[in-house]
């Protein structure tokens, strides 16, 4: 039997299953991709799939935070249709 693989939402701190969250990676380049493979190999941020998370995170800006990066917005709105699709 598998043992399933639980990460921790940055927002709301719940433990799911990584593949209930959304991965963020920043990569070489200093930009937020959104890892779908969940395999990218770097740092990575887990975020659930709701808007009120999402909201949560972009009103800290918490992910230029983490990854020590410059603020983009449309990121931002690109995590919400991600999200709404």
């Amino acid at each position: 039997m598998l043992k399933q693989v639980l990460r921790m939402c940055m927002s709301c701190k719940k433990k799911v299953p990584k593949q209930d969250l959304i991965r963020v990676v920043r990569t070489d380049d200093n930009k937020l991709y959104i890892d779908t493979t969940y395999k990218i190999q770097t740092r990575g941020a887990y975020i659930c799939k709701d808007n009120k998370c999402i909201g949560k995170v972009r009103k800290g800006d918490r992910l230029a935070r983490l990854f020590s990066i410059e603020s983009d917005e449309s990121f931002y709105d690109k995590l919400q249709r991600f999200v709404e699709s």
